[in-house]
């Protein structure tokens, strides 16, 4: 299982940049977007962060980290049928 949401607009980091041609210094801001993604595997959570991070990374261009959000297991019977992990993904806007 795989879902993908858009949840927090932007984020905003900054960098420094040398400018050797006319001698000083020139601050670009980089602008990041933060997604939602929720993962799932039949292995454990480990396996679904891998899977989810794949995933994140298949999809979107610029991934420069990810935390996990929440853990959560199915059960069915009370044995666990999957484990699902809630990523919240960042990457660099163009």
């Amino acid at each position: 299982m795989l879902a993908i949401e858009v949840n927090i607009c932007s984020a905003v980091g900054m960098r420094e940049h040398f400018h050797a041609a006319n001698k000083y210094r020139e601050h670009t801001m980089s602008v990041a977007r933060v997604t939602e993604i929720i993962a799932g595997s039949k292995k454990g959570f480990d396996d679904a962060i891998e899977k989810g991070l794949k995933r994140a990374n298949k999809t979107l261009k610029g991934v420069s980290g990810a935390w996990v959000k929440d853990q959560s297991i199915i059960l069915n019977d009370g044995e666990v049928v999957e484990y699902r992990v809630v990523l919240k993904i960042t990457f660099v806007l163009k």
